[in-house]
């Protein structure tokens, strides 16, 4: 049986299927969660979201969230405000270049991988840090670029100490392998 579920939204990027079975859509400048009937259940509007990128809900009951180009990260509390804002421009190395906040992922060791995208088209692998690695606190510990294999990168996905044999997603956070595939 085939259904169709229709939720308002513009620059719609990813959704995330939360552990309870509710989605969190990136909507521009806000995150929209919605059930499987099509109601919304929350709509949060975070100040300096600007094509707003991924959400996943921790198993705390939080929300973290990449902010696009207000390129800063976030997370919410269960009524959607800001308990924390971090790895924002200001708060990072210039070299960095902070830009557009993609594509991340949560560790199990509480550490944030994320994509920092520069633009379209060739020849913007030296005009920033590409990929690194937060550690609680939102400092730095880890980065990569090579701009001579790559322009740009939006994604990322972390395959240390992943059984990938399996099929695994983030609806606690951290990908863990699906219980029933």
């Amino acid at each position: 049986m085939k259904s169709k579920t229709v939720f308002p939204g513009i620059y719609v990027r990813l959704i995330r299927e939360t552990a309870q079975g509710t989605w969190l859509m990136m909507n521009d400048t806000m995150i929209r969660e919605g059930d499987r009937s099509g109601k919304l259940l929350h709509e949060w509007i975070v100040p300096g979201f600007r094509h707003a990128w991924k959400a996943v809900r921790l198993p705390n009951g939080r929300t973290l969230a990449s902010a696009g180009y207000g390129a800063f990260m976030v997370e919410l509390d269960t009524a959607g405000a800001v308990v924390r804002k971090f790895a924002a421009k200001e708060q990072l190395p210039a070299t960095v270049n902070a830009n557009f906040y993609a594509m991340f992922q949560l560790l199990p060791s509480g550490h944030i991988v994320l994509a920092n995208w520069q633009a379209h088209g060739p020849g913007h692998g030296a005009s920033g840090v590409q990929l690194f690695e937060l550690d609680e606190k939102g400092a730095i510990v880890w980065q990569w670029g090579d701009p001579k294999i790559m322009s740009s990168l939006q994604g990322v996905l972390v395959l240390d100490g992943l059984d990938i044999s399996k099929l695994h997603d983030e609806r606690t956070g951290v990908m863990a392998p699906l219980a029933n595939p």
